[in-house]
């Protein structure tokens, strides 16, 4: 429940989140932390990525302590709510990036095979700080973000755990389109 908290304190939703979103939707995240903006270079901080259930969109993503999924409307809900009670985070937005070509059901099932498999895996940056160096249990949002997406056969990060969100973000600018 920390680890959630310490992950939502840094997200605020503008508007609202659209209700629909096509399965392979990557939600971007932009401000928030000070420290991963100054590493990375870049206003991206965390992403994830939507898939949908027979009951509406759920989220995928690594975040502490564990990868999860969310369903999209407690997802929001969860940023609103910290956006409310820490209004110091006010410079950190939330991005929905479409697929312009949906993905065929074939792709999104073995993208979401992949993000299922992962649920409960836990989450770690030691993968990004050591790289290939040494092999790590756990994952971070964008490296997992990156595996489903590789899942695809549209996409090919050679090294995931070395991807950062503004890196991501940038690989797939051409294929989606911000909403």
């Amino acid at each position: 429940m920390l680890g959630e908290l310490c992950v939502l304190l840094c997200l605020v939703v503008t508007g609202e989140l659209p209700t629909s979103l096509p399965d392979g939707t990557v939600i971007a995240v932009t401000g928030g932390s000070r420290i991963i903006m100054r590493h990375t270079g870049s206003r991206y901080t965390h992403t994830a990525i939507v898939f949908n259930g027979a009951d509406g969109p759920y989220v995928y993503e690594a975040t502490k302590p564990y990868v999860r999924r969310v369903a999209l409307a407690k997802y929001e809900a969860a940023f609103t709510t910290a956006a409310r009670q820490y209004p110091r985070w006010d410079a950190t937005r939330i991005e929905v990036w479409v697929p312009k070509i949906p993905y065929t059901a074939s792709e999104i099932a073995a993208m979401r095979s992949w993000a299922v498999a992962q649920l409960g895996r836990k989450y770690s940056l030691l993968s990004y700080v050591f790289g290939r160096r040494k092999v790590r249990p756990g994952i971070h949002c964008t490296a997992y973000v990156s595996w489903i997406l590789n899942k695809s056969g549209k996409y090919r990060f050679c090294t995931p755990q070395l991807v950062t969100p503004g890196q991501l973000v940038s690989s797939i600018a051409s294929d989606y389109q911000k909403r």
